[in-house]
């Protein structure tokens, strides 16, 4: 269970009051926070977030590297008990990277669907 949250990370309060999110809502919720958490970024831990600046923004990164950390990320999230299908799309042009998958979810028989552009 979750609260609901706006497009900006701040407490949904649109009926106002507080709403709960649970299942795939929450999870899906609960995977765009992951993404958009940078390495380093939690003062109580250190070690907690994606590795934006150390693996994954510059040349020296490549897609499977790219990929093997975002499937890490996927794995390690609440309620997510086996990715089925993953893939995703660079664009060159746009310097953007789009990921996306389904997975097998607790609590539910039906796979979540997921797509976010990361980058």
């Amino acid at each position: 269970m979750d609260l609901l949250l706006t497009n900006d990370r701040d407490l949904d309060l649109t009926t106002g009051d507080m709403q709960l999110l649970d299942g795939a809502l929450a999870i899906k919720q609960n995977l765009d926070i992951r993404f958009d958490f940078f390495l380093g970024e939690y003062f109580l831990d250190r070690n907690l977030g994606v590795p934006w600046y150390q693996k994954i923004l510059g040349k020296q990164s490549t897609k499977p590297v790219i990929d093997n950390i975002f499937k890490k990320v996927i794995l390690t999230t609440a309620g997510i008990l086996e990715l089925i299908d993953y893939n995703s799309i660079y664009d060159g042009a746009h310097r953007s990277l789009t990921v996306s998958f389904k997975a097998r979810v607790t609590g539910s028989d039906e796979l979540l669907v997921y797509t976010k552009e990361v980058i």
